[in-house]
């Protein structure tokens, strides 16, 4: 019999409860919890894209952070430029789960995202279930490109929700961080952005690769100094800036929501 207490997971992410073939321990009530996300990704450059994630989910006997991974999400890199961490191998995610650990995609209807003249709608499709762990309906990644440059200030991110089986219909909007980054190399990789409310993921990529990766969210200090000491000796640098802005999003029938606005820049780096 397999029995399982509080087990640590990838990226220090812990699941509940102890389970063997009777489920939860006895006595011990079911650990639920809720969370819902619409993840809008604006890529700027010559073919501007739009990119839109969604999930609403409810899950039992698991953390948030277990179950946001579940359903694709991605881990948070560390403060500090590190090497980026591959993706968490789903079978020993899935092997250090307790039986009666659920995870269900729930149904929020249609979906459309608008912003500066691009359109995405994403609706929901059931799919066979991962048994006996993750169940539901699922929403497939949307992407739009545009045909020209999108500005600095782009106006609003406009999202509506119909509504579905479990989630209630919606409306919600985010300005997304406005300015543009920028980066050099001087000795040290300096990367500065406009001061704002925005957490901050740099990725660092050389000629032969991936360099590091690099989370901050010192709105006060607009600026990430990585080391030369950190940093290849061949050039130039590809500089991945994201810049994420998130909301409360008030979504009937759900406890816990958010609309999360990413804009991404891509810069080189070359010594003057």
């Amino acid at each position: 019999m397999r029995a399982l207490c509080v087990i640590a997971l990838p990226a220090g992410l812990a699941v509940a409860g102890c389970s063997g073939t009777g489920g939860p321990e006895a006595g011990a009530p079911a650990l639920v919890g809720e969370s819902g996300r619409v993840r809008v990704e604006i890529g700027r450059g010559a073919a501007p894209d739009l990119t839109v994630g969604i999930h609403f989910l409810r899950y039992r006997d698991l953390d948030g952070g277990a179950a946001e991974l579940l359903a694709g999400g991605d881990q948070v890199p560390p403060e500090g430029c590190l090497p980026p961490a591959g993706p968490p191998a789903l079978d020993d995610l899935l092997a250090l789960l307790p039986e009666s650990a659920r995870i269900e995609h729930l149904d929020a209807g249609e979906i459309t995202v608008l912003f500066d003249g691009l359109s995405v709608s994403a609706a929901p499709a059931r799919l066979p279930a991962l048994s006996p762990w993750v169940v539901g309906v699922e929403y497939d990644d949307q992407r739009a490109r545009g045909g020209a440059s999108l500005p600095e200030d782009a106006g609003e991110v406009l999202v509506n929700g119909l509504g579905g089986a479990e989630i209630g219909p919606f409306e919600a909007s985010l300005s997304p961080a406005p300015g543009a980054p920028m980066a050099r190399l001087d000795g040290d990789l300096v990367v500065t952005w406009p001061a704002g409310p925005d957490e901050i993921i740099v990725t660092v990529d050389g000629p032969a690769g991936p360099v590091c990766r690099a989370a901050t969210r010192a709105a006060a200090s607009p600026i990430l100094r990585i080391p030369a000491g950190l940093l290849p000796h061949t050039e130039p640098l590809t500089v991945t800036v994201e810049r994420i802005r998130r909301a409360p999003l008030g979504a009937p029938g759900l406890a816990r929501a958010e609309l999360e606005v990413v804009v991404r820049d891509v810069l080189t780096a070359s010594s003057l």
